[in-house]
């Protein structure tokens, strides 16, 4: 496709560039000479529903949804006046899928400096978000963690906007895809082409990925199971099973260990979550994006530093710092601790990373010591041992001798330790002057050479033997 032509709906010409992205209904593409704008082509042949349902996103765009998302700007074409193969939007660049945030482990590399009132602050801008598409008549349907993105001064972007939920003229062009993790339980199951959705439906993914980024990534229905089986979070959302309800033993669910409690958040939110999660939400209604929106700007007024560790913010109304005590219990750091005024704004520890396990290994590490080994190389043997005997008690007599001079001719201080000195360092060239040279530890030791060199010895120019693997002389006679 790179290099192919396609043709805006006025018919101007676009050449296509090299690929960016890819998914399942489509790939996108840069566009030569548009740097801002980048092109997606459909896998599949566009019928007419889905080119009606881009004319009309077409029509709908404004300046404020273009600057929030990748929202249809044109259509593109596979010739003029030719079939509809994709369409036009803005490049967005500087941002990441809001999943590698609010991971602990890809936050720590994505959002080194991120703390909880940046995610406080996100969950709000995502809140905001939501509140515009809703603003349009527009629902975004297939909500999840990889169409979100957020760049590293917590503003969110939207992406695969072309599978929204639009209206026209009392025409509704569904949302025909979701993910399971993300559908409210009146939803599950069921077959989503067919169905109209609402911004209630919208409400419950807004309030899963609110939990996600407070909670640390912690799914609201992925918590421990209390009764027989196993419970997919799939199931659990479908009988409205919130692990981290107050009325969680009553849902036979636990939430899981090391985890954010309901108690450590405002009475506000809290009630929230309840509401969002619980099983009239479907009859009734969730909480909006605007009310998110208050709710969180307020937590992000109430926030006190922990004393301990100025990285930790939290709610200042709870008794303690509740990230010590998950840290504490999970052995996981949560937060970095980055108290430096002045960090080099280029520095990517994600691409440093890179570089730090791009190292090739330096391969398997020797083969330990045996037993056998250690008993070859320092156990001397019979003979061997008899002679340091003999040395060491030739040492100690010399010592000894030298001590009882001093003491019997009452020397004086300074002079018995020279004494003393002298008699010690000629005990050590009499052991050296006693030891046999390699020879003659060969012959009396009886030891030969051992595994590690082949034991062919070269003859040498003074009657002694060369190793021909190491081309030291007499080196596999040392070794006893």
């Amino acid at each position: 496709m790179r290099n192919e032509l396609v043709y805006t709906w006025s018919g101007s010409p676009l050449r296509l560039g090299r690929e960016i992205g890819r998914g399942g209904e489509g790939v996108v593409y840069e566009i030569e000479g548009r740097a801002e704008q980048v092109a997606k082509v459909y896998l599949s042949p566009v019928d007419s529903q889905k080119t009606a349902k881009l004319q009309t996103m077409v029509l709908k765009r404004t300046d404020a949804l273009t600057k929030l998302a990748a929202w249809p700007s044109d259509i593109l074409l596979k010739a003029p006046r030719g079939r509809v193969t994709g369409l036009l939007m803005k490049k967005i660049t500087g941002f990441r899928p809001i999943h590698e945030l609010y991971t602990p482990k890809s936050r720590l590399q994505e959002f080194p400096r991120a703390n909880w009132h940046f995610l406080v602050h996100v969950a709000a801008n995502v809140s905001r978000a939501f509140a515009l598409i809703h603003s349009f008549g527009v629902v975004i349907g297939d909500v999840n963690h990889a169409n979100i993105l957020v760049n590293d001064a917590g503003i969110t972007s939207l992406i695969d906007c072309d599978s929204y939920q639009v209206l026209n003229n009392g025409q509704k062009f569904i949302c025909e895809v979701g993910v399971g993790a993300y559908t409210p339980p009146e939803l599950q199951g069921k077959n989503l082409s067919t169905i109209v959705r609402t911004e209630n439906h919208d409400n419950f993914g807004l309030a899963l990925l609110i939990f996600h980024l407070l909670a640390m990534g912690r799914h609201p229905f992925a918590g421990r199971f209390l009764g027989a089986g196993e419970m997919p979070v799939e199931r659990a959302i479908r009988e409205c099973r919130f692990a981290f309800s107050v009325n969680n033993k009553g849902l036979q669910m636990a939430p899981p260990p090391n985890s954010l409690q309901l108690s450590d958040l405002p009475i506000t939110i809290a009630k929230f979550f309840e509401q969002a999660f619980s099983p009239v939400a479907a009859q009734t209604a969730r909480p909006d994006a605007h009310q998110w929106v208050t709710a969180l700007e307020d937590l992000s007024r109430q926030l006190a530093t922990c004393s301990r560790t100025s990285s930790h913010l939290y709610y200042k109304q709870v008794a303690s710092c509740p990230w010590c005590r998950i840290e504490k219990d999970s052995a996981l750091m949560l937060f970095l601790q980055l108290d430096w005024p002045a960090v080099n704004p280029n520095f990517n520890l994600s691409a440093v990373w890179s570089q730090i396990i791009s190292i090739p290994a330096p391969g398997p590490a020797p083969a330990l010591l045996t037993r056998q080994d250690l008993h070859k190389f320092f156990v001397p043997g019979k003979s061997a041992r008899s002679r340091v005997r003999k040395r060491l008690a030739m040492g100690m007599a010399i010592v000894a001798l030298a001590i009882f001079v001093a003491f019997f001719l009452e020397l004086d201080a300074d002079f018995s330790i020279w004494t003393v000195v002298a008699a010690v360092c000629v005990a050590i060239i009499f052991e050296g002057a006693t030891k046999p040279g390699p020879s003659r530890q060969s012959s009396e030791g009886g030891q030969q050479p051992t595994q590690e060199h082949s034991g062919k010895m070269a003859p040498a120019s003074h009657g002694q033997s060369v190793c021909r693997q190491t081309g030291r002389t007499g080196c596999c006679a040392k070794r006893i």
